[in-house]
């Protein structure tokens, strides 16, 4: 499921039907390897007899345009069959100005890109789940989510060269794309559930499918200021069709002992297919003709087997460990059928798992310490090696031999009356996967991905959070401090660097009148200046917030502005070879308005539902 589904469905779940949501910290055995930053967990309540559903409304308003939003939900339950669905509308519009200028040192030129782009996309997203209960012990359910979606791109560059700080012309850039309304995703997913014995053993097993196809249309246009009969100078048609295909099962059985112990062991298959088809066509003054140096067909295979056993225990009433295994084997196959260029790679890698938990003084004192291991696998679009043009100097370029890296896991906390936090994490990464830009020959900007060196990162934080007057006042307070020391070459360039940066984050609500049944919200976040080795940036806050006001018929509207003081992206980098510079120039300052009400007649069930009503999404 795309990330937008995922929230247009979250989206459309009213808060009144949510019963918990729980926050994994250390994602354990049981999740895959590439499971990182935590697991989020939304429960919902058990399905209630009859018809109800609710509808929201929202709109965003930043640097002059409206980005609207709309859905609807609804959920039905009769005996042992229940079933929900949703359908959610968007449109997003942005528009977005900067200024960027590179300036090369050994050719002693440089180059001003002014860039103005607006983007403007729709999308029709709908879920619906269905559940049966066969007996207390047995549930069966599916669900399907479709979206249909169109974008247009239109991106607008002017660059001005400079030759030894002399005027050495003009060239513009116009870059129009846009995805039209065609052939739906599609994700589908089918699952069983058995309660083996009165201890709550379970056996569950799920089937999914997803399907993607995107047409990609692209026209790039460039002129320069020596052509004076107007019209463009020349042209290039750079057109993809994407198709994909994915597909996944999973077996897993819980065993619940006697004495408390839980064991879980499963199976899962992963199994990826995106195809590219990528033609470029350059005009030549009375037509387009294919440009053979460019087209190509990409098709890449990803096949994923995991095996994994996880033993939870609590030994005593202040002590509990989590013990898990996983192992991982992956196939990866990157094929350029035209150029007849293939990279495979086969492989297992280990993700042991251990958490190790104190509760002291009746839950008043916890400590935890964890130890787990993460994979960072390249995207697709990370091996895709096709050139594609971005403007007149810049151009993008993935890489075919790119490897997986896996990385290293600590943690320490402690935890003092659920109130304040306090956290120390380390995470070691070998040949880490990167991003990077370097200057071709051509003095061409060319962004691209690589695997280099090691990094060492430490997390310090503390946060804190207490209920005032009743719970009138809930102040939120976060300080992070992260260290970070990394090492390596990357296609010939020095990538060692070092820092230390922190955040601040300060989020607080008050009941502003009780009776009125208003609320409000404010965040207010401190960033501190940045050193990386891809860019500098200064210091920076952000803050916004909210007013909330709850209706006795249950309908709620909310009222926020964003980014008070108006934050703009502002980088720099300074390097042997170029430096550059980056700033936005949008008025970041933004508001959004929305509103929700429930609706229907509703009675609660006898018994409980099973865990059809468990939504998951993993971070």
């Amino acid at each position: 499921m795309s990330q937008d589904m995922i929230e247009d469905y979250l989206r459309s779940i009213p808060t009144g039907q949510i019963e918990k949501i729980e926050i994994i910290v250390v994602p354990g055995a049981t999740y895959k390897a590439n499971t990182e930053g935590g697991v989020v967990n939304i429960v919902l309540k058990a399905p209630t007899e009859g018809l109800a559903g609710s509808v929201s409304a929202s709109s965003d308003y930043e640097n002059t345009r409206f980005s609207p939003k709309a859905s609807i939900r609804l959920r039905y339950a009769k005996d042992k069959f229940s079933a929900s669905g949703s359908l959610s509308f968007r449109n997003t519009n942005t528009l977005s100005k900067e200024r960027g200028i590179y300036t090369y040192n050994a050719s002693g030129s440089s180059v001003e890109n002014y860039t103005k782009e607006e983007y403007e996309y729709y999308s029709m997203s709908g879920t619906v789940n269905l559940g049966y209960r066969f007996s207390a012990n047995s549930n069966l359910g599916a669900t399907i989510s479709s979206r249909l979606s169109k974008y247009n791109r239109t991106t607008f560059t002017s660059s001005a060269y400079y030759e030894d700080g002399q005027d050495a012309g003009l060239k513009e850039t116009n870059n129009e794309s846009n995805v039209p309304f065609r052939n739906p995703s599609l994700w589908s997913s089918v699952f069983y559930t058995l309660k083996t014995d009165d201890r709550g053993s379970t056996l569950s097993l799920n089937v999914g499918y997803t399907n993607t196809r995107t047409p990609q249309n692209s026209l790039l246009e460039y002129l320069s200021d020596t052509q004076t009969t107007g019209g463009w100078l020349s042209s290039v048609i750079q057109d993809q069709k994407v198709k994909g295909d994915a597909a996944e099962f999973t077996a897993t059985y819980l065993e619940s002992f006697r004495d408390g112990g839980t064991l879980d062991v499963g199976y899962e298959y992963d199994s990826v297919r995106q195809k590219n088809d990528f033609l470029r066509q350059d005009y030549d003054g009375t037509g387009y003709v294919t440009n053979t140096d460019y087209s190509n067909l990409f098709v890449y295979d990803e096949r994923i087997h995991g095996f994994y056993a996880s033993y939870n225990k609590d030994w005593t009433d202040w002590f509990f460990t989590t013990l898990g295994i996983r192992t991982e084997h992956t196939y990866v196959k990157g094929d350029q059928r035209t150029t007849e260029e293939v990279n495979k790679d086969r492989y297992w890698d280990w993700f042991p798992t251990v958490s190790l938990g104190f509760n002291f003084s009746d839950g008043n004192h916890k400590v935890g310490i964890d130890y787990y291991r993460y994979i960072d696998r390249p995207r697709y679009s990370m091996l895709n090696s096709f050139i594609t043009w971005v403007n007149d100097n810049t151009c993008s370029v993935g890489n075919p031999t790119l490897k997986s890296s896996v990385s290293d896991y600590y943690t320490l906390r402690y935890t003092f009356h659920q109130e304040l936090v306090v956290g120390l994490s380390y995470r070691y990464e070998p040949n880490q996967i990167s991003g990077y830009t370097y200057v071709n020959s051509d003095n061409v900007t060319v962004t691209t991905y690589g695997t280099f060196g090691a990094s060492h990162r430490f997390m310090e934080y503390v946060s804190w959070f207490h209920d005032f007057f009743g719970g009138i006042w809930r102040p939120n307070v976060q300080l992070t401090v992260t260290t970070y020391n990394t090492y390596g070459e990357l296609n010939g360039q020095n990538m060692d660097t070092s820092g230390t940066y922190w955040s601040f984050d300060f989020n607080h609500s008050v009941q502003i009148s009780k009776s009125r049944n208003i609320t409000g919200k404010l965040n207010y976040c401190h960033y501190s200046s940045m050193n990386t080795m891809f860019f500098d940036c200064k210091a920076f806050d952000l803050a916004d917030i909210t007013i909330t006001k709850t209706f006795d018929f249950g309908g709620k509207l909310s009222v926020s502005i964003n980014n008070l003081f108006n934050y703009r992206l502002s980088q720099w980098l300074d390097t042997d070879d170029y430096s550059y510079s980056f700033r936005s120039l949008d008025n970041g300052v933004g508001a959004t308005v929305s509103f929700s009400m429930p609706f229907g007649h509703t009675k609660v069930r006898s018994t409980k539902s099973s865990s059809i009503s468990r939504f998951e999404m993993r971070g």
